[in-house]
């Protein structure tokens, strides 16, 4: 299997999710898979280190290639900030999903909507399933926030361009029985494309703690794993 991951962080970022990317793409890697990951260049430590589009690094050690696309660097957590860094990664790594050789399935764990649409476009247009991670859900994170109202024009625009992001994919990886609860009954997306990966686990009464890396990542991989042969078994059965 050839398999895409677009990941909006990766090492040496410092956060669990880029430590997660990394870890699906190397056990993928040794199941005997094809792996190219499409990450943007460190925003920190060491942000605006590199310039380059496009670069791709070496495989080394590690057996599969990591791609790293042109974003804007954001040093200041800033909505206005972070979402010129979502467009800018969305851009460069949309085209880089055209051109790219063709893989039989994307994994993706990107920003939401912007980089989470584009991405989905492209793979549409070139009939590539798609399985997405979903770690927080907009535009109800933002409200939570109190960033945006939930009455404003702006987030049921946002809420509907989710539900339309979301029916794109062949399958949904989500960290909480609520979040699949939103999937399945506001987004409408079918029950059985929606797969509940709990990454933290309760430790004490008020306190949650990132879930065992290897088994969340053994599932992840599983779910792309099944993503692809889904998919593959229906051609097989239009063909046929």
């Amino acid at each position: 299997m050839n398999v895409v991951i677009v990941s909006a962080v990766f090492p040496p970022e410092p956060v669990v999710t880029a430590q997660t990317s990394f870890q699906i793409a190397d056990e993928l890697f040794h199941d005997g898979h094809q792996v190219t990951v499409l990450a943007p260049f460190p925003n920190a430590p060491t942000a605006g280190s590199s310039k380059a589009i496009g670069v791709t690094l070496p495989s080394g050690e590690h057996g599969f290639s990591v791609i790293r696309c042109f974003s804007f660097l954001s040093r200041k957590s800033t909505m206005g900030s972070r979402l010129l860094e979502n467009m800018g990664f969305a851009i460069t790594c949309s085209a880089r999903v055209l051109f790219l050789p063709r893989p039989d399935v994307l994994y993706m764990n990107s920003w939401v909507i912007v980089c989470s649409g584009m991405v989905s476009a492209a793979a549409w247009l070139r009939s590539i399933p798609v399985a997405m991670s979903i770690q927080d859900v907009y535009p109800e994170s933002l409200s939570q926030q109190k960033r945006i109202s939930t009455h404003s024009l702006l987030f049921r625009v946002l809420r509907a361009l989710d539900r339309r992001i979301a029916h794109s994919a062949k399958a949904l990886i989500v960290i909480s029985d609520q979040f699949r609860e939103t999937y399945r009954v506001d987004r409408g997306v079918p029950a059985e494309r929606i797969h509940v990966l709990q990454n933290w686990e309760r430790q004490a009464p008020s306190t949650w703690m990132p879930a065992a890396p290897t088994a969340c990542v053994r599932n992840t991989a599983s779910s792309i794993t099944r993503c692809w042969l889904s998919m593959r078994a229906t051609l097989v059965q239009q063909r046929g």
